[in-house]
């Protein structure tokens, strides 16, 4: 496989095909939203932290959104010509760093956003390049790092929210991609295409001690995320013949797979997204006919649980909410994709969002008191 392809966006948001399906129609709302069974209640929804960012096409375009996890205070964070898209939110909560695409003199740019939460101006980070995405924000809000076509195929580069003190961090003809800093900030986990395949590599944030972490000739390891204490990687891996999800210490030691093994073909697992205690690990598993489906694994003993779907098992990125109590997730199974609410052990799926038009690619903003609880429950 030749994984420039793979890493042009592997699982982000840029890449995401938004699957508009038939509407279902005629389904039974009560007066809180929700639907009529087995979903969370207005009040239950009132008493979970933090914000819901995603992105929705509601507008004609991709336009950058904000709502509570009750359904209330909805609001529109960016009004662009062409597309807006979310990359990362900011370890404080104060706002989302998204994406704006632009277009001049017939060239496609797209440059790094910062947009307050609730209120506030938005301003542009560093400068407008044919490509930036896949930022990573340090848990202390000093560094962004991001990968950038501004002087290669695709390279990673770090900078302030101010815009100074950019730093480009590898170069490497074949690609260095989806940058994830450890909860300390000492180290940056990416996927690099230099061997020929796709490997996961490790460096200090500002680009030295270099360290290759797997060595899987022919297969491909991509899309590492940090366990919450720093000390594991969760990863996907093609070694086993279809693309499964894999763990491994820091330092690159212990690799197992996370999944038992199973004799059912044509099945993917995808976007792996850690519990705020490190002990569950959710991920989409993708198989030929059935859809996807967002599926709940226990780090120590691998046991597993699925959130149930509907009959087109359309999920898609399952994100945990800063208590662990809580998925979002985007689905189709009400026809067009919406974001959608869970209990941490995969029950009571709540549709969250409700528009004629696909809405994906939830974030958790943490809460912030007293800002973030202010937020309007009315649209400007």
């Amino acid at each position: 496989m030749n994984h420039r392809l793979r890493f042009r966006a592997p699982q982000t948001a840029l890449c995401l095909a938004a699957l508009v399906l038939a509407a279902c129609g005629g389904e039974p709302r009560r007066a809180d939203g929700a639907r009529p069974a087995d979903t969370l209640s207005l009040a239950e929804r009132r008493r979970i932290p933090g914000t819901i960012a995603y992105v929705a096409e509601r507008d004609g375009n991709k336009e950058l959104y904000v709502v509570r996890p009750s359904g209330e205070g909805e609001r529109r964070l960016t009004r662009t010509l062409l597309d807006s898209y979310i990359t990362t939110i900011a370890p404080d909560g104060s706002g989302v760093l998204g994406i704006e695409v632009e277009e001049a003199g017939g060239n496609r740019f797209e440059q790094l956003v910062f947009h307050p939460v609730p209120r506030g101006t938005a301003r542009p980070v560093g400068g407008r390049h044919p490509y930036s995405r896949s930022a990573a924000w340090s848990a202390d809000g000093e560094w962004i790092v991001f990968e950038s076509a501004q002087a290669s195929f695709r390279d990673l580069y770090r900078i302030r929210l101010d815009g100074t003190g950019e730093q480009r961090l590898t170069d490497n003809r074949e690609g260095n991609f989806e940058p994830v800093i450890s909860p300390d900030g000492a180290w940056v986990a990416f996927g690099s295409s230099r061997d020929q395949n796709a490997e996961i590599y490790r460096m200090r944030l500002d680009g030295s001690d270099e360290t290759r972490l797997t060595t899987v000739p022919r297969h491909d390891d991509f899309f590492p995320q940090w366990s919450p204490d720093g000390t594991h990687l969760a990863f996907a891996s093609t070694r086993d013949g279809d693309e499964r999800i894999f763990v491994m210490r820091a330092d690159g030691g212990g690799q197992r797979r996370l999944t038992r093994p199973d004799t059912i073909s044509d099945i993917a697992e995808q976007q792996p997204a850690w519990s705020p205690d490190g002990r569950r690990i959710a991920y989409i598993v993708r198989q030929r006919g059935r859809g996807s489906r967002v599926r709940i694994t226990e780090v120590a003993t691998g046991a597993t649980r699925e959130v149930p779907g509907g009959s087109e098992g359309g999920e898609s990125e399952p994100q945990w909410s800063g208590d662990g109590r809580y998925l979002a997730f985007a689905s189709s199974r009400d026809g067009d994709h919406e974001i959608y609410l869970a209990r941490a052990d995969g029950s009571h799926a709540t549709r969250l969002t409700r528009a004629p038009a696909d809405d994906w690619h939830p974030r958790w903003i943490p809460a912030r008191a007293p800002a973030a609880d202010s937020m309007r429950t009315s649209t400007p």
